[in-house]
């Protein structure tokens, strides 16, 4: 029986939802790993820099849940159908070098390089026009009506 985390999520998602309206731009810094709804979290996130090693996933499917937080949403619009379905459906979690070649995140870096990274991103980030940020981090029309959150 396939159990939807949905209903027992829906602060989570709320929370994801927040994130993703910030009119400001938001990083997440991954160390180590990011599985379920920190990975749900993460892709909230504008920006994602990771540790190698490291693994992102979503294991729910293993114990008869699915992810209930938006991850089956903004998984496909990063990674594409195929490997969102290969990390959702299957439970297969991947690793540093992958989510980088997937675009998942923008970088992946030792441990100790990652937040002097993040730093560095957000620093560029401070230099730019906030109003020109805003606006380029708003939605198109065709993606917020073909995937509604």
């Amino acid at each position: 029986m396939l159990r939807s985390g949905w209903w027992s999520c829906s602060g989570h998602t709320s929370h994801c939802k927040q994130i993703e309206a910030l009119s400001k731009p938001v990083i997440a810094a991954i160390n180590g790993e990011a599985q379920g709804g920190g990975l749900e979290v993460a892709l909230a996130c504008d920006f994602r820099i990771m540790t190698d090693p490291g693994l992102l996933g979503f294991p729910e499917i293993g114990t008869g849940f699915v992810p209930g937080g938006g991850g089956t949403i903004r998984l496909p619009r990063i990674v594409g159908i195929a490997r969102a379905k290969q990390m959702i459906m299957l439970g297969q979690p991947i690793d540093a070098a992958t989510a980088v070649h997937d675009g998942l995140v923008m970088a992946a870096v030792p441990p100790d390089q990652l937040m002097p990274e993040a730093m560095k991103l957000a620093e560029r980030l401070v230099s730019l026009p906030p109003a020109a940020l805003a606006a380029a981090k708003m939605p198109t029309p065709i993606q917020a009506k073909s995937n509604p959150l």
